[in-house]
């Protein structure tokens, strides 16, 4: 005899054996994939253009008009009398000469001690050497001072040589004197 789980057992495997006897049946397979490509700009231009505008007459915005305005002067030209004037004005506002020593019988030997204003120390000026032009890149010395060169020293001033302040291809020699109540010392040479 045969059991009632042994008989479900038999038409549960009769059933599996006749599905994998018959032809199979094809799977419902997906579509094969396609990119769509969507033209964005011109989507874009077209949702963005107005519908409405057609029949105006101006355009919203309107082009300002062009106004002229008042215009740049010409640059001055400054003589070289005016040019000077500055430079001297300029040199005597910032530099001073504090202390000469003078050697009539060797001109060499000559020196100066030089304020520079706003720098808050001196700096020793002798006949075609000037320690400023040195120490302007080492010191807070200002960097004009680079192009100030000294040429003859005497017993009460100093010619120095400097570009102009407006046009640096002008160089003018300027007479510093030397400040009242300052010092002067002659050399006798002994």
């Amino acid at each position: 005899m045969i059991s009632a789980a042994n008989l479900l057992l038999l038409v549960f495997a009769a059933t599996v054996v006749q599905g994998a006897l018959s032809a199979p049946t094809p799977v419902s397979a997906q579509a094969d994939f396609t990119p769509q490509r969507a033209n964005w700009q011109s989507a874009t231009d077209a949702a963005m253009r107005p519908q409405w505008d057609f029949g105006r007459v101006s355009p919203l915005k309107r082009p300002k008009p062009e106004v002229e305005g008042p215009k740049d002067p010409p640059p001055r030209e400054y003589t070289e009398a005016e040019l000077r004037a500055e430079l001297e004005e300029f040199l005597a506002r910032e530099l001073a000469v504090v202390r000469i020593v003078f050697a009539p019988q060797s001109p060499e030997q000559c020196f100066a001690t030089i304020r520079v204003s706003g720098a808050e120390l001196c700096v020793m000026a002798f006949s075609d050497f000037f320690t400023g032009q040195r120490e302007a890149k080492t010191r807070n010395l200002p960097a004009w001072l680079k192009d100030v060169t000294i040429g003859e020293i005497t017993a009460d001033s100093v010619t120095v040589s400097a570009p102009s302040r407006r046009n640096p291809a002008l160089r003018f020699e300027v007479r510093l004197k030397l400040q009242a109540g300052t010092s002067l010392k002659v050399s006798t040479g002994r």
